[in-house]
């Protein structure tokens, strides 16, 4: 395996940071990690890596239901393969976000240096196709190996929110290689 558990809690904590601080200046909403879960409106629960949900959607919901297990679906999700689930498991659960209501969502793989990215058409779009949502998520996969790592962009969703993904891999490296030895 590459990169081993702490790396990929590296590779968490340096998108969390750059998403919070995106928050930070945009104030446009709120930001979880693994350990707040969402009930979606199809019922199920999940807890995404990483999620961001826009204001007025969390606003909107009443104290109680903040204080439980939120009816929210988030809007951007971050889901990084580290093998504790399958990468099918993980393909199908993007694809529940998307489904239920997620805008935006990428599913990173340091292993393959990879990232999945997950979105909806626009709605326009959407209408004139007259067809399930699930035909709609479209999944870009962006695979870089030893070539310049993409940066990723927020797009409509998180507007002049972006990682680059090569400054986060080869800190992450750095990371590791100090820490190993």
């Amino acid at each position: 395996m590459l990169f081993v558990d702490s790396g990929i809690k590296f590779i968490h904590q340096q998108l969390a940071a750059e998403l919070a601080d995106w928050n930070h200046y945009k104030k446009a909403g709120y930001i979880f990690d693994n350990q707040t879960q969402f009930k979606l409106p199809n019922g199920s629960h999940i807890s995404p890596d990483l999620c961001w949900v826009v204001l007025e959607q969390w606003d909107a919901l009443s104290n109680e239901e903040k204080q439980s297990v939120p009816p929210v679906c988030p809007d951007f999700v971050i889901e990084i393969f580290e093998g504790d689930k399958s990468l099918e498991q993980l393909r199908l659960q993007m694809r529940e976000y998307i489904k239920n209501g997620t805008r935006l969502g990428w599913l990173i793989n340091p292993q393959k240096s990879s990232v999945e990215i997950y979105r909806v058409r626009d709605v326009q779009e959407r209408n004139t196709q007259k067809c399930d949502i699930l035909e709609y998520d479209i999944r870009e996969i962006v695979a870089f190996g030893f070539r310049k790592a993409p940066t990723l962009l927020g797009e409509n969703v998180l507007p002049g929110f972006s990682v680059d993904l090569q400054d986060l891999f080869n800190i992450q490296l750095n990371y590791r290689l100090q820490h190993v030895a």
